[in-house]
């Protein structure tokens, strides 16, 4: 239901009697009460004030609805204050003065109304300065967020920083004994082969008619093992032995 203008509803009021209203207008306050009962928050400040739209122009006429609008004006008034919502509570002290005067009721309107101006005021400076003070609590609220997440960041950085720096240590020292191995193997290599080199294998003289000599076949042998394994680098295999070379077939 559209929120329907007090000065609307008194024009209306005068126009055409409360009866005539019907069992519509009935319906919507029966259902208003049910709101009430329910709503929580502004939700509940809204149905206060439709409902006493709604009562606002039978109480031009009717006592009984008047005094039922008064005392909606005040449980809305309660829910104002106890919500501090300036703007509801602004509405429910003009819509009451407005109540007053259809009823050409001056007396209650200078009465009242210097008590509603202080309580607006003294509302309006409680909401202007929890607004401050909720502005001043966000904004530190992300200055402390901003500064964890910074020093979150920094130390992240720093982690990173410190894996990289012992990973490159650690990879440069990898290389260094790589190369430190790989020169010994290479010096052992060249010791060996040289050793090999300084065997030398006499073969003995034998006369012509004497034939095969098992001397010189024994060191045609060495020699021929010596070159396979000056070529084949079979010595640095530590399962071999030198019988075992010997028996290969060469």
């Amino acid at each position: 239901m559209k929120q329907i203008g007090i000065g609307a509803m008194i024009i209306a009021a005068f126009l055409f009697p409360p009866e005539a209203w019907g069992q519509d207008i009935q319906l919507k306050k029966d259902s208003l009460h049910q709101v009430l009962t329910k709503a929580e928050g502004k939700d509940l400040l809204k149905a206060y004030q439709k409902l006493t739209g709604l009562y606002f122009a039978e109480a031009v006429f009717d006592d009984l609805k008047r005094d039922t609008l008064l005392a909606l004006y005040d449980r809305m008034t309660a829910e104002a204050k106890k919500q501090s919502n300036a703007h509801f509570l602004g509405t429910a002290y003009s819509d009451r003065i407005l109540a007053y005067n259809s009823r050409r009721q001056s007396e209650p309107i200078l009465k009242l109304a210097p008590g509603y101006l202080d309580e607006l005021t003294a509302l309006e400076e409680m909401r202007t300065k929890y607004e401050t003070d909720k502005h001043i609590a966000e904004t530190q609220r992300n200055r402390n967020y901003f500064l964890f997440v910074l020093g979150g960041c920094i130390l992240l950085a720093l982690a990173l920083g410190i894996n990289i720096y012992y990973s490159r240590k650690i990879a440069r020292k990898n290389r260094i004994m790589a190369g430190q191995i790989k020169e010994l193997q290479l010096q052992q290599s060249l010791h060996d082969e040289e050793l090999l080199r300084k065997t030398v294998f006499e073969p003995a003289e034998t006369p012509d008619d004497e034939g095969f000599c098992p001397e010189s076949r024994r060191d045609k042998l060495c020699i021929a093992i010596r070159d396979r394994m000056l070529k084949e680098k079979i010595y640095r295999n530590p399962l071999l032995s030198g019988k075992t070379e010997a028996n290969r077939p060469l």
